[in-house]
């Protein structure tokens, strides 16, 4: 027991060790690209700045611009392409001095300071609630929907699109065509259902903006809730992890105990609505005690919980590019990109900073749980 015990010390510190080995390196990222910055600002500012005292002079009119770097090709024919960088450098300085909010008088620099930091954080705060919403709803609609997915499996059930096709040869057979009425009526109903399950799944493979541009004149965009709804049904998240659920009781309902419990007279009828219910299935605490389903759900949900921390991975990028293509101001991932526009580096390391903090919290909390149901079924 001690030596366990030594064990998970010793994996809880090696991960703590990361953890500030990555903090330590994003600290040196930080100090890296403040200074590159500001050796970019100053070298661009320099390539140009004597010119800007000589008398006469006005580099906002484009002939006089011109006329400098035809007088540097003349006097320093040897250096061309520095002549062409500094009339470069000085067009995009006049371009940035009228479209750039950075050489504004009394503009922020773009620096991270501490004044900066509570507000990045009170924009990460919605962030990371819509991250652990769409989490929760995402982790429940894998276990609900991967569970109906075998229990409809187990059952035979047809897809839509199988039963269309059964509806049309049977009907053709029996000549049931000729009863108009009943042919098209069956035909619209069956038709329109496999419509709706070809779109539903359109939606659940496609990426997340694509979808948001595709309705955004018809809907409000920038709230939460649509934010939500995105990263839920969007990126193919949520039919990769129904399926990938499906896979883990698919492999589970072959495995020997399975077919020991049969054995016992364990219930194993997958039409029985006592134990499949619709009212049994939308709980987010579900219990099968008395059937074999229950076993083989419990130890399924045991291997799918680690998953959960890849799972978390791909829906803070997902998050984070909705937030990027709706072009939501104040939000987490418009901040971010702008900063990345602006090439306020330094502010962009914070920000990444952070959502590898929000990561490895998920792990933790991932790993606790884990752990928790191992000893659960070790006692």
């Amino acid at each position: 027991m001690s030596f366990l015990l030594y064990i998970k010390t010793k994996i809880k510190l090696s991960r703590l060790k990361g953890v500030l080995l990555l903090s330590l390196l994003f600290v040196a990222a930080f100090f890296l690209a403040r200074g590159y910055k500001s050796i970019v600002i100053e070298r661009e500012t320099n390539s140009f700045a004597p010119y800007l005292e000589i008398e006469g002079f006005n580099p906002n009119d484009a002939i006089h611009r011109e006329l400098l770097r035809e007088s540097l090709n003349v006097f320093y024919p040897e250096n061309h392409s520095e002549n062409q960088k500094t009339y470069n450098d000085l067009e995009k300085y006049i371009v940035d001095k009228y479209t750039n909010p950075l050489f504004k008088e009394g503009a922020d620099p773009g620096y991270l300071t501490f004044s900066k930091i509570p507000g990045i954080i009170w924009q990460f705060i919605p962030f990371i609630i819509i991250f652990a919403i769409v989490l929760l709803i995402t982790y429940y609609g894998s276990v609900t929907l991967g569970s109906v997915k075998y229990i409809n499996y187990k059952n035979r059930d047809e897809s839509a699109f199988r039963r269309l096709l059964k509806f049309l040869a049977t009907s053709m057979k029996q000549k049931k065509f000729y009863r108009k009425k009943y042919f098209y009526v069956g035909l619209f109903s069956k038709s329109l259902v496999l419509l709706v399950t070809a779109l539903g799944y359109l939606v659940l493979f496609s990426p997340a903006y694509v979808t948001a541009y595709s309705i955004r004149t018809e809907i409000n965009t920038d709230t939460y809730l649509f934010m939500i709804l995105l990263g839920i049904f969007t990126n193919g998240i949520l039919i990769n992890y129904i399926n990938k659920y499906f896979t883990f009781l698919y492999h589970e309902g072959k495995k020997g105990y399975v077919e020991t419990a049969m054995v016992k007279n364990l219930n194993e009828n997958y039409n029985d609505k006592m134990y499949f219910s619709f009212k049994k299935m939308v709980k987010p605490f579900k219990k099968f005690d008395g059937h074999v389903f229950g076993h083989i759900y419990k130890n399924a949900e045991f291997q799918f919980i680690p998953g959960i921390k890849d799972l978390a991975s791909f829906l803070i990028t997902g998050l984070i590019i909705i937030e990027m293509a709706l072009n939501i101001q104040g939000h987490f991932g418009y901040e971010l990109l702008k900063q990345v526009l602006f090439k306020n580096y330094d502010v962009v390391v914070f920000y990444i900073f952070m959502i590898f903090l929000l990561v490895k919290t998920t792990e933790f909390f991932v790993d606790s749980l884990d752990e928790i149901i191992k000893k659960k079924y070790e006692n």
